[in-house]
Parts: structure tokens; C-alpha cells; sequence
């Protein structure tokens, strides 16, 4: 095909990337309705391709393509205070096809490194176009980033964005707001769900190989009760992961999956009104050129921050336990076995489901193959249990909390087993249905404080 090109080019110029920009209005004020990242020292390549016939006449077909990267970030603006993005390595490519879907190939020969379309954009310098063709339509934005929710979730890597207008359905099934989004994916990237996320003492799963999609939603709405309304909205999946920084317990997940829906310009009843039914919106999120994820949300939940997989759980080198179970996030007010019934506001992570097998007792685990049961340890001694209903609970201080309460972990498990037999003794055979199997304790607990005044009270009215 033959083309007539026009180019269009620059170099250190400022730039703003996101929502309701630009940043800076004619006299240099930041706007306070923008939301994005402005930058600086940016440089940039447009290319406007028309098609020719043999005449040198115009077919009517045209093509654009943009290439930019940023050197300089000059900062996050315009997004709530629970969230912190943190940009690098910044860069912008777009091959948008005319009407018919036919795009230009600019790497004809991906084995030539010199292969492309070369626009100038300074007496010294220029960029090349190298856009595969075969991957279609291509609008992408990407960078290192690292994307944190108030120390409960935070996830870091090559991360793509792109923004779109949707229509969202609230909780009522009726009510619609029109939204700004900004969506980040990325595969392969690193995740921590649970609590104190960036700091050394983060408790919860952790991954380094987890495909996510994070969508940040503005309603466009100025009247009505969805005016000035913001969500978040996470979901991804791992092959594995890990139980990380609580005292005493060990686990390994496999086939994680990972949901986070807030909404975070409202709390409570507000709140529980302006979740969004996503069995009647859709949200599609890239994760990459040829991939996107489409969110699909328990909307009947509410607000949740949720993960799920395939465990193998090991608490305290007493209890044993595999099988499919859930983890959620929440803020949980116990009570403790003092004389005064001091209250304690706790972050809590509470690990529960049914798990088809588990142990208890010493020299565990009993099975030693998680496929297969008839694989088993000689010298464990206890009791084994079957058809598992079992809840934990892990809990910290809040910062807000006096310090007497710092450093301090609170467990408490509790399972139901609908049969159990005896393990490990040679010639004697126990067999018992509706066994229950409970543990409370506390950890962290300096020299001369009685543990019996620091465990929870689970029969508290309070708790």
C-alpha cells in the first residue's frame, strides 16, 4: 500500500495522563477535578497515513499511529487519599485502524532491529514506529507501577492503563451513573492482600505471579446519589501463594482468586446503596494487547475484600488442615479475658470454609500428599478428622489502639468434624462423630503478662 504521512513531533514537553485533564489550566493553576499523573520531559511521534492510488489520488483510507515516553513523573494527583499509585517507566503506543480494521504492520520483519517508521522529533533525535500489525487496533499506555489500598492490598509490576466511559447500575437494580474509569492490568506482577501492605510487618497472602485487573471508577453524575461518587474495584488469580507474617501459622494456596469491590466516597448504608450490580454492568479491563478481563462481582455482598484458593494450613504444629477456603478482610471489636473486658478494635483476616480433611496432634501432618490419601506419615500421633467446617481468625491492634496491644497477635480456630479416628497408636481403633476441635491464644506477649488476661473472649456479649 502506498502512503502519503505527515508527522507530528516534540521533545521535553509536559504532558498530563488520565481523567478530566489537562492538569493545568491557561495561567499555570492546578485543576482540582483532574485525576491522573502529570509529567514532564515527554517526547512524542504522531504519524497521519493516508492512502494513494497509482494516480497519486486519495482512497479515502487512513491510519494513525502515536509513539510517546515520559522521562519525568512529576507526580499522582487528584485520587482519594486511600489510594497510592506510584508510576515509572512510563511510554504510550497506538496504531488505530480505519474503518475496515486493517492497520498498519510496522514490524514487517521483527528479525531487523531497524525496522519501522522513523519520525523526527528534534534536530538530534527520533523514535520508530514499530507496531505489530497482527496484534490489530492497539491502544496502550504502560509502566511500572505500584497500586496500594489503604495497607490491605497493594499489587506492583508492568501494569497497562487506558481510560473509557461506562454506564454503571447500582445496588437498586434501576438507578445508572455515567463513570470516567481508569483501568490498570497487568500479568505476572506481585500481590499482598491483608494488613500493614509496604511494611515490615505485613500480615496476609502474598504472590509474585498473579494476573490482576484494578478498575478506579468517577461518576460524571452532579445530581442524584451517585454525584461525586468513587469505587474501586479489584480481581485477579494466581497459581499459588503464601500465608505471610503471622506467628505460628504456615499455609500454601494454590488457584487463588482475589476480589476487592469499595466504594470509597461513602460509608455504611451510603455505601451499601451505591455498590454497582454487575450482572447488569460491564467493566473490561486489558491485561495486556490481546487479553482483558471482564469484572463480575458478587453484587448481593456489598463492599468485601475477599480471597480464595486451595490450602494447606498448619497452626501452631497441632492442627493440619487442606482444602478449599476463603479470606476476608474487615475491622473486627473484640473483647479480652480481663477482669475489665477491655475492648480491642483489631484488624482482622478470617480464613473459613470446607475442607474435606485435617489433623490434630503432634508429629503432624498425618497425610504427606495432598492428592493423594493414601499417603501418610508413621509418626503422627492424634486424631484425624473428615467433612471439616472450620473458621480462624487473625487479629491485630489497630494503630489507634493503646500500645500496651502492639506486637500482639491474637488466633482463634474453631472446626466442627462430622467424623474423627484415632492415629498412630498400634492396635487401638477410635472412631467419633461431631467432634469439635477449638484453639485460642495470643502471641507476642512480653515477660510478666498473664496470657489468660490477653486471650479474646469469644463469650463476651460484645464480641
Amino acid at each position: 500500500t502506498t502512503v502519503e504521512a505527515l508527522t507530528i513531533a516534540g521533545t521535553g514537553l509536559n504532558a498530563f495522563v488520565g481523567l478530566d485533564g489537562p492538569y493545568r489550566d491557561d495561567q499555570g493553576n492546578a485543576r482540582p477535578e483532574a485525576k491522573g499523573i502529570a509529567v514532564s520531559d515527554v517526547e512524542f511521534g504522531v504519524g497521519l497515513f493516508t492512502e494513494v492510488d497509482g494516480n497519486g489520488g486519495f482512497t479515502g483510507r487512513r491510519w494513525t499511529a502515536v509513539e510517546a515516553s515520559v522521562g519525568t513523573i512529576d507526580g499522582v494527583v487528584g485520587f482519594p487519599s486511600a489510594i497510592e499509585i506510584t508510576p515509572s517507566d512510563l511510554a504510550v503506543t497506538i496504531n488505530l485502524a480505519h474503518s475496515d480494521g486493517t492497520v498498519i504492520d510496522f514490524d514487517t520483519d521483527p528479525s531487523v532491529e531497524t525496522d519501522g517508521f522513523t519520525i523526527r522529533t528534534g534536530p538530534e533525535s527520533s523514535l520508530t514506529l514499530a507496531m505489530d500489525g497482527g496484534l490489530g487496533e492497539l491502544i496502550r499506555a504502560a509502566g511500572d507501577f505500584v497500586i496500594a489500598f489503604g495497607g490491605l492490598f497493594r499489587v506492583s509490576g508492568s501494569i497497562g492503563f487506558e481510560r473509557s466511559t461506562r454506564t454503571l447500575t447500582l445496588a437498586d437494580g434501576s438507578t445508572t451513573a455515567q463513570a470516567s474509569v481508569l483501568g490498570f492490568g497487568g500479568e505476572n506482577l506481585s500481590l499482598f492482600v491483608g494488613v500493614n501492605g509496604g511494611s515490615p510487618d505485613r500480615m496476609g497472602l502474598a504472590t509474585d505471579d498473579v494476573d490482576l485487573v484494578v478498575a478506579l471508577a468517577f461518576s460524571n453524575e452532579t445530581s442524584g446519589i451517585a454525584a461525586g461518587a468513587e469505587w474501586l474495584f479489584v480481581e485477579g488469580s494466581a497459581a499459588s501463594a503464601g500465608l505471610v507474617g503471622v506467628p505460628g501459622i504456615t499455609a500454601s494456596v494454590t488457584s487463588v482468586d482475589v476480589e476487592l469491590a469499595q466504594v470509597l466516597s461513602a460509608e455504611d448504608a451510603a455505601a451499601a446503596a451505591l455498590m454497582v450490580d454487575f450482572s447488569k454492568t460491564t467493566v473490561v479491563v486489558p491485561t495486556s494487547a490481546d487479553s482483558d478481563v471482564t469484572l463480575d462481582f458478587d453484587s448481593d455482598r456489598g463492599e468485601y475484600i475477599r480471597a480464595s484458593g486451595d490450602f494447606e494450613l498448619s497452626l501452631g504444629n497441632f492442627f493440619y488442615a487442606s482444602g478449599g477456603l476463603g479470606v476476608e478482610l474487615s475491622t473486627q471489636t473484640v473483647n479480652l479475658s480481663d477482669q475489665a473486658g477491655t475492648e480491642v478494635v483489631t484488624d482482622a483476616i478470617l480464613i473459613g470454609g470446607t475442607v474435606s480433611r485435617a489433623f490434630a496432634g503432634i508429629n503432624g501432618p498425618y497425610w504427606t500428599d495432598p492428592s493423594d490419601p493414601t499417603q501418610t506419615n508413621p509418626d503422627a500421633l492424634g486424631v484425624t478428622l473428615e467433612n471439616i467446617e472450620l473458621g480462624l481468625a487473625i487479629l491485630t491492634a489497630r494503630d489507634d489502639q493503646p500500645a500496651l496491644y502492639n506486637g500482639l497477635t491474637w488466633t482463634a480456630l474453631e472446626a466442627s468434624a462430622g467424623n474423627a479416628a484415632l492415629v498412630g497408636i498400634p492396635d487401638v481403633t477410635l472412631s467419633a462423630s461431631a467432634v469439635d476441635v477449638a484453639i485460642n491464644q495470643v502471641d507476642g506477649l512480653g515477660a510478666g503478662r498473664d496470657s489468660r488476661d490477653f486471650v479474646v473472649d469469644f463469650s463476651h456479649a460484645s464480641t
